[in-house]
């Protein structure tokens, strides 16, 4: 199965969406943001892969959106996989 990854980076909270291959949701996560987005925005999305069973080589691609999605040092899409 394919996945995709959305994330939205507000300044209080990280929110995570993953969607299949088939536009279905097929899980989210809703997580502080603290002062370090970059951290937090990965430790979340491992979180949810990992409640969903999810290896990170399935995650074809991921985006990013919101208040710190510009503070982010590495592209997602390469630290997922």
């Amino acid at each position: 199965m394919k996945y995709f990854a959305g994330i939205d980076i507000g300044s209080t909270a990280i929110k995570i969406t993953i969607i299949d291959e088939n536009k279905e949701m097929v899980g989210h996560r809703i997580s502080g943001s603290g002062s370090m987005f970059y951290n937090y925005a990965h430790q979340t999305l491992n979180d949810l892969l990992k409640d969903l069973n999810i290896s990170k080589e399935e995650v074809l691609y991921t985006v990013a959106t919101g208040y710190g999605r510009k503070l982010l040092k590495k592209p997602m899409k390469i630290l997922v996989r």
